[in-house]
């Protein structure tokens, strides 16, 4: 029986609309620069394919919220 949580894992699109804060634009800036800006390190970007998705608990923690 595992406990482990569920991370939430949202498309830029999708984790634009919830946080007002950022934007798409903004969101493709930072996941292009993410091996210079810790993105990668933190490891918030997930990668199923071509597709690319932000784990939301990891993100704010980058952010250091």
């Amino acid at each position: 029986k595992m406990n482990k949580e569920v991370p939430t894992i949202l498309t830029i699109r999708q984790f634009a609309e919830k946080h007002k804060f950022t934007s798409e634009g903004g969101l493709r800036y930072q996941i292009f620069h993410a091996k210079t800006n810790g993105l990668k390190e933190a490891k918030v970007i997930v990668k199923i394919g071509r597709r690319v998705l932000i784990n939301e608990k990891k993100y704010f923690n980058w952010l250091g919220v």
